[in-house]
């Protein structure tokens, strides 16, 4: 509460209302953060972090559809983070096509962004686009090659095209590149496991113990 007294007494400092917002979400009180997020946006409308958090407050207050209705009006057609950000949201709203067409919008104005690339192979293969998705994360690996996430996900999409060798290769990078990767261990563990190479499978498992 005390930073909800700073805001009272100072409510012209966005970074207040900001603070106050981030505070409520970690409360789950997602309603009360959304409101304190489009407080500090009206002071500073241009902040990406800001609009970050206001759609991640209004997607967890069940309020993503009216966040999207209020962003349509200043989208540009020249603006790559906005179209990243509604595609995430999307995303994890589990509204994979409409997320995909955000991520096609920003490769065409940031064809060589590896995170945009990792986002959209991301969305293929929840839309079960196994092979699109493996030729995102080839395209994003070779912009940037020791990045542990694109290793990561492009061994998944090896895993569900049969091609578990190398998705191991794979992962074997991701972890080489991360030693603490939880999930490439996970993953590595239960890929060996189903390739029958159950004493490799199991040390990987174990790995995540240590």
């Amino acid at each position: 509460e005390e930073l909800a007294v700073a805001v009272r007494l100072n409510p012209r400092a966005p970074q207040g209302h900001a603070n106050h917002a981030r505070a409520l979400m970690t409360l789950d009180r997602f309603e009360e953060a959304a409101a304190a997020y489009a407080a500090a946006l009206a002071l500073t409308p241009n902040d990406e972090k800001l609009q970050a958090g206001y759609g991640e407050a209004m997607l967890a207050s069940g309020r993503l559809d009216e966040w999207l209705a209020g962003q349509d009006a200043a989208l540009t057609s020249n603006d790559a983070t906005s179209f990243v950000l509604r595609g995430n949201l999307l995303h994890r709203a589990e509204r994979y096509a409409e997320a995909l067409a955000c991520f096609d919008a920003a490769l065409r104005l940031r064809p060589r962004d590896p995170q945009i690339l990792l986002n959209r192979g991301a969305a293929l293969v929840k839309v079960f686009r196994f092979a699109e998705a493996l030729a995102c994360y080839d395209d994003a690996l070779a912009l940037a090659p020791n990045m542990p996430e694109i290793h990561f996900n492009r061994a998944n999409a090896l895993v569900q095209i049969g091609r578990a060798p190398e998705a191991i290769t794979a992962l074997d990078r991701a972890i080489e590149l991360r030693p603490d990767y939880v999930r490439a261990l996970h993953n590595r563990g239960l890929t060996l496991i189903e390739m029958k190479r159950f004493a490799e499978g199991v040390a990987s498992l174990n790995r995540m113990l240590t």
